[in-house]
């Protein structure tokens, strides 16, 4: 069985599923579409026994879902665990998706053949480029870290905290100053859109791929100020049929990136250019399940039936995820 397999399986009840999450499992999506997994609260301090001791008698599935943008070392004995558990029976998923960071994936990308967005620094000096955060949400999860864990962690310098998601801006290759180019914790992309501001947000739970198409005139686009154009419920192992063009392509280039990863769960950001061609553009391993955005067929399409498609109104966050937040609020007054 595949990882991909073993992800749906566990999500449809088939196979224990474990989560391992760091700040990863109240609110997200996957609670969402499976919230009778068994969950792991993970530490960059478990050992091999503290992990294996909490797992069922029976193996299947273990999700690794940790929210940082790069966990190679999370935990600490990462490789250690994963080979006692592969050794035990158990299916990794994500196991091989360590490194989210923006110039990596896109380096990536454009190594094996996918469509890319690095951009070098030599070049026309009219063309759009973005600077954004190496990290994903501007590095926020990784500023949790203490400096000196960031670095057993193998985190690299993180982004200024004024280089968050708010500050993306497209702007001429000649106007970026030389220290954008030249830290590391900053990633400096092509600008890709077109005319009808389409882009795609993709969800993917194993060999299922939920695919909504939005529109947003904005250079940088939010998902909660876009327009919902159409959503498709699409699978890995068979074409998507539908007579959008766009959609078609998307799928075709997410199958292809997602496996250049390894990626059995996440999402990705699709964006689309004049011709449209997709460019992926971010990746999250751990997706949040957005209460204020309703995505028809979601969760219910992910969770191959297991869960019930509810309204808005009926989508609340768990009382533990609440009180999460607002001790983490009083911490920090």
């Amino acid at each position: 069985m595949s990882s991909r397999e073993a992800l749906a399986a566990g999500i449809g009840g088939e196979v224990p599923l474990v989560v391992y999450h760091w700040r990863g499992w109240d609110g997200f999506l996957i609670q969402r579409i499976a919230p009778n997994a068994r969950v792991l609260e993970a530490s960059p301090f478990d050992s091999v026994e503290d992990v294996l001791g909490q797992l069922p008698s029976r193996p299947g599935a273990f999700l690794f879902q940790i929210n940082c943008s790069i966990t190679r070392k999370f935990p600490f004995c990462r490789e250690e665990l994963s080979e006692a558990l592969t050794e035990g029976g158990w299916i990794l998923c994500n196991q091989e998706l360590v490194n989210i960071s923006k110039r990596w994936l896109q380096n990536h990308f454009r190594s094996r053949g996918c469509n890319s967005v690095a951009v070098d620094r030599e070049g026309p000096g009219e063309e759009l480029v973005v600077i954004k955060s190496n990290y994903n949400w501007g590095g926020v999860k990784e500023r949790e870290f203490p400096k000196d864990l960031r670095e057993r962690l193998g985190i690299d310098e993180i982004p200024p905290e004024d280089l968050d998601q708010k500050s993306y801006r497209a702007t001429p290759r000649a106007e970026v100053s030389a220290r954008w180019w030249e830290d590391p914790s900053v990633a400096i992309e092509k600008f890709i859109g077109n005319g009808e501001g389409y882009y795609f947000r993709v969800s993917i739970a194993g060999p299922r791929c939920h695919l909504v198409k939005l529109a947003n005139p904005a250079s940088i686009k939010k998902v909660g100020k876009s327009r919902v154009v159409g959503t498709w419920g699409a699978d890995f192992r068979s074409e998507l049929e539908t007579d959008d063009p766009h959609a078609k392509r998307v799928l075709a280039e997410v199958r292809r990136t997602s496996s250049a990863l390894g990626m059995d769960f996440g999402s990705m950001d699709v964006v689309l250019d004049d011709d449209g061609v997709p460019f992926v553009v971010d990746v999250n391993v751990t997706p949040w399940f957005n209460l204020q955005t309703y995505f028809p067929g979601l969760a219910s399409f992910l969770s191959g039936g297991s869960v019930a498609e509810e309204p808005p109104s009926k989508q609340l966050p768990s009382l533990r995820g609440l009180l999460r937040k607002l001790g983490s609020r009083l911490g920090s007054e």
